[in-house]
């Protein structure tokens, strides 16, 4: 499967919730050096980056498998995947818009001195990757059964008796 492939393909869903952007084990915009920084830079109301979810199932409430695309100002930046465990288990990133890019982390943090991207998180949009919609022992087609209901409460989805 290509980006181009993917970005056209119709999202299950679609936000502007950058929290999928960073967690404990992983950022997929290092450039940034924490959430509670990209938290000051953004507010809930961001509409200029759009998260494409092409599939974000919950196993249980804390075990994920997230295939998603990172969108600014209307054009695709990156591929972003999430896997197991509060998806820090895998966790990888595809740029193919690199200046786009760019454009993106100044949006989030102002003027940013550029640091340097690695190389292999830089795709061009038709090239064929490999194990783009196929990680962690699924792929973006496979029949996903869930072990439970996430909660729609919040994390802890239980309740404690006072007596």
């Amino acid at each position: 499967m290509t980006p181009f492939d993917l970005y056209n393909r119709l999202p299950e869903r679609e936000d502007n919730d950058l929290s999928v952007l960073v967690g404990y084990y992983f950022n997929h915009i290092p450039e940034l050096s924490s959430f509670l920084e990209l938290d000051k830079q953004i507010t809930a109301d961001c509409q200029q980056v759009i998260i494409k979810y092409y599939k974000d199932h919950y196993f249980d409430n804390r075990r994920i498998w997230r295939l998603a695309s990172v969108w600014y100002d209307q054009f695709p930046v990156m591929i972003i995947q999430n896997a197991g465990l509060e998806g820090e288990e895998h966790h990888r990133r595809f740029i193919t818009d690199l200046p786009r890019y760019h454009q993106l982390i100044d949006y989030l943090k102002g003027l940013l001195t550029r640091q340097a991207v690695a190389l292999n998180d830089i795709f061009a949009p038709h090239t064929d990757i490999d194990g783009l919609d196929m990680f962690h022992g699924h792929s973006l087609d496979s029949l996903f059964k869930s072990v439970g209901q996430p909660s729609l409460v919040g994390i802890w989805p239980y309740t404690i008796n006072s007596n």
